[in-house]
């Protein structure tokens, strides 16, 4: 297959196909006024029979990148050792690349994007067009910064995925608006100055005030989400206990609430993991496993 196989629709321009192992890998650019400068672009792996028959899908499995990742990221956490998990052509992978903007569900504020809309009204339709993937079968996983959005995203839509994961989210029980409460959890977590400053750009880039960053934050979100809502779903989140960025205090936080709420939740604190590329590559495969089988 080339490039020719993909006309500029739904999907956006094809940019580069080619073989990885038993599936093909394309990546698209695609154009939405709902996004920042006008443009993103989306890698999706799918068998070479599901390219031609995409009706032999039944899963669709979303990978959201970190902070400082893009679409490719999942690349460099080893794409290869992710494929050993998935050898059928019922499944396909999808890259979205939503750059820093934690998945809020609409623009927080006049002229900025709307990363939420663009993957719920634009992602999901065409690169599940023609497949048999559904909300009962459907699944997103996110990495650091792609995990907070991972689960926030699944927390405000918990009709769109079966599935949610989360690899060393950024969890943090603090307000990053608010100057006392991120230097305390700074402080209680000995971040480099140079780590907190980033971390501080990071969330008020996209939530301008307490409201908003409280409105997607997983942890006040599960408080009053109604329970039932995923009570059949899975939801899975692991961090080292080495994380720099002290988020294995967000994860115990958002566990204790489920465990009170009887949430079903599987997160774990991973002995001697950082907040590293290794440590997501040590991690995905396995996450991606869970979720083909979840059932």
């Amino acid at each position: 297959m080339n490039l020719n196989h993909f006309p500029e629709a739904a999907w956006g321009k094809a940019l580069e196909v080619r073989s990885i192992g038993p599936f093909l890998y394309g990546r698209f650019l695609s154009h939405s006024d709902r996004l920042k400068d006008g443009q993103s672009k989306t890698g999706v792996l799918r068998t070479e029979a599901a390219w031609k028959n995409p009706a032999l899908i039944t899963q669709t499995l979303y990978i959201l990148h970190s902070a400082l990742g893009d679409d490719q990221e999942p690349f460099s956490f080893g794409i290869e050792e992710i494929l050993k998990t998935v050898s059928s052509d019922h499944i396909q992978l999808v890259f979205p690349g939503i750059a820093q903007s934690f998945l809020v569900n609409e623009a927080t504020s006049l002229n900025k994007p709307d990363f939420g809309g663009w993957l719920k009204h634009e992602v999901i339709p065409a690169f599940e067009h023609g497949t048999r993937s559904t909300q009962h079968s459907r699944g997103l996983i996110g990495v650091s910064m792609g995990g907070f959005a991972a689960l926030s995203y699944f927390l405000r839509n918990p009709d769109l995925f079966e599935f949610c994961g989360a690899i060393m989210p950024g969890l943090i029980v603090a307000d990053p608006v608010l100057e006392a409460s991120i230097a305390g959890y700074c402080a209680r977590h000995q971040i480099s100055p140079e780590a907190a400053s980033g971390l501080k750009a990071l969330y008020r880039a996209e939530f301008p005030n307490s409201i908003q960053f409280k409105n997607h934050n997983p942890i006040e979100l599960i408080k009053s989400l109604e329970a039932s809502l995923v009570s059949e779903k899975k939801i899975r989140i692991e961090v080292g206990s080495l994380d720099d960025l002290g988020l294995h205090e967000g994860v115990k936080e958002f566990e204790r609430i489920c465990l009170n709420r009887k949430i079903p939740i599987r997160a774990r604190i991973i002995e001697n993991g950082g907040h590293t590329a290794d440590f997501v590559s040590s991690r995905l495969p396995s996450f991606v496993l869970d979720y083909i089988n979840r059932k």
